[in-house]
């Protein structure tokens, strides 16, 4: 997901197709009523031929194809089809899940939330490094919750720049779930993610910073909630000030419940002692004196963050604070620091679930055996004011 009205669309080939093609439509959501639709070309709303898109050459028989959905509508399914064109019935294959379609090379739909829903469900994974079994497993047991954003907090991957492992680490266990392609993604930057120029090749950079780094910090609406999603590799001060003008500005201010994710947390507690001593310890520092004071400022309620291997709960000057990072890499058991913020502590591999409404949030956390460890509520806040200018 790129922005609030804008999902991109990516698959990897083996060989370069000039002769693709991606449809698509769109159907009011009905909860209760069928998901399955076959899409006829006489339907088709939209159709981007393979000029039309972006496309990458990543390596020895490695292309990426990236297509831009903009201007979607909220609460609505979009069923979409990758196809050669003509359509080539020897290689055609069929894809099942909430989709569609006979015989196509690809075909699924997916659900866009958008701004005006009034209740939204989205699960939560930081830190599946090289865990993919464990990871497969988590995202197994969160999309029989069906919900409508998947948000990843950051080191999806041991080495961004190693391609395979975005493929063995990452999009393997996402597709073995059934969520790769109908459950839209939310991508926060880890200190893993990054490749040797800086930017990743599956995901496409959000901003150019003013030395030509790619950096990938974005904000978005969805139901109730404003999500805004920080890069902590981008040390500067650009994105702070992006920051403050993001948390002033009117669909921040209006929005009902302010979520922020950063991979990694103001508050850590839990690492490896050498290598704290050793400097990584920074990185904390730097996020805990230039963004929390803006955390706290502007009344957000809740910061999503990874990085430290394990399930923590806290709550300071009325920010809501969880570390979510059991996503399958080897947990954190060593504490060097205590912040005094935290209430709940867990050293379990796990994945949150949050049910948000226009009245509160709740946050479940569950185990790899399923079984829910962790909930928390957070109600509306009542007496925030709305701090930005009239438009």
């Amino acid at each position: 997901m790129v922005d609030t009205s804008t999902v991109m669309i990516m698959w990897e080939t083996n060989c370069r197709y000039d002769d693709v093609e991606l449809l698509y439509k769109r159907r009011p959501a009905y909860r209760s009523g069928p998901k399955q639709q076959l899409i006829r070309d006489a339907d088709v709303e939209h159709r981007f031929a393979a000029d039309s898109m972006e496309f990458l050459h990543v390596g020895p028989h490695r292309f990426v194809h990236r297509v831009y959905f903009q201007n979607l509508i909220s609460d609505s399914f979009y069923d979409y089809i990758v196809r050669l064109v003509p359509d080539d019935s020897a290689t055609q294959r069929r894809h099942k899940g909430r989709t569609t379609g006979e015989k196509t090379p690809f075909s699924a739909t997916f659900y866009h939330p958008g701004d005006l829903v009034e209740t939204l469900s989205v699960g939560i994974v930081s830190d599946s490094h090289g865990g993919s079994e464990t990871f497969t497993q988590l995202l197994r047991s969160l999309s029989k919750r069906r919900p409508d954003l998947f948000l990843h907090v950051g080191d999806m991957v041991n080495q961004g720049k190693k391609r395979f492992e975005w493929q063995v680490f990452f999009f393997d266990a996402l597709t073995r779930s059934g969520m790769s392609s109908k459950v839209p993604s939310v991508i926060t930057m880890g200190n893993h993610d990054l490749s040797e120029h800086g930017a990743s090749d599956y995901l496409a950079p959000t901003t150019k910073l003013s030395k030509n780094r790619a950096a990938y910090y974005y904000a978005f609406s969805a139901g109730p909630v404003r999500f805004i999603v920080l890069d902590c590799n981008s040390k500067g001060d650009e994105q702070i000030q992006w920051l403050e003008a993001e948390l002033a500005a009117i669909p921040t201010q209006r929005s009902v419940f302010r979520i922020i994710t950063i991979h990694s947390p103001p508050f850590v507690e839990y690492w490896d002692a050498e290598s704290w001593r050793g400097g990584e310890n920074k990185w904390a520092a730097m996020i805990r004196s230039k963004m929390v004071p803006l955390f706290e400022k502007y009344h957000v309620d809740l910061v999503l963050s990874g990085h430290q291997h394990n399930y923590q709960r806290g709550f300071r000057n009325g920010v809501h604070y969880v570390i979510c990072g059991g996503g399958g890499g080897m947990l954190d058991t060593n504490r060097v620091e205590d912040h005094h913020v935290f209430k709940k502590t867990s050293f379990v591999h796990h994945y949150l679930h949050l049910d948000i409404t226009k009245t509160e949030i709740t946050i479940k956390a569950y185990g790899v055996d399923r079984r829910e460890f962790d909930q928390l509520t957070i109600p509306k806040n009542v007496v925030r004011r709305y701090r930005a200018a009239d438009p």
